[in-house]
């Protein structure tokens, strides 16, 4: 689990603090971003003690494929509670506000559904045989 301060960035890739976050099928062989590798994947996150509402943002990009992989469909899950969707057609921010019920327990068990994730492999384009979701760059929670 990872200590996070409000307004700092979780970061992802060889030297990205996740890897002290307890990591779930992210491959942290990028230099500065980490794939999703399976349909469930995520990380778990220690938050100071929530006095305001709090925004997540998540910076990512989706893996996509020519004709063939067009969007990924993002759910994530914050303590078992869904707090956002996003289909994701190009690099993007997202952003949403976390409820509060969410943040009564300090301790975030942040996780990412991908059902469209793609295996190279069987989309014929290499020999990669992980199911590509989103390449993760930065995940930060702030008070509003």
């Amino acid at each position: 689990m990872q200590d996070v301060r409000w307004g700092q960035p979780v970061t992802f890739g060889l030297k990205g603090s996740a890897r002290q976050a307890a990591p779930i099928a992210l491959d942290f062989t990028e230099s500065n971003a980490s794939w999703t590798t399976d349909h469930f994947c995520g990380l778990d996150v220690r938050l100071p003690l929530a006095q305001r509402e709090i925004v997540a943002r998540f910076s990512l990009s989706p893996y996509l494929y020519k004709n063939q992989v067009l969007k990924q469909d993002l759910w994530i899950f914050m303590n078992g509670l869904l707090v956002g969707y996003s289909s994701l057609s190009g690099v993007t921010e997202i952003s949403f506000a976390v409820p509060k019920a969410v943040l009564a327990a300090r301790d975030v068990q942040l996780r990412f559904t991908i059902p469209t994730a793609a295996q190279p492999k069987a989309l014929g384009v290499s020999a990669d045989e992980r199911r590509l979701g989103v390449l993760l760059q930065e995940v930060t929670f702030a008070t509003s």
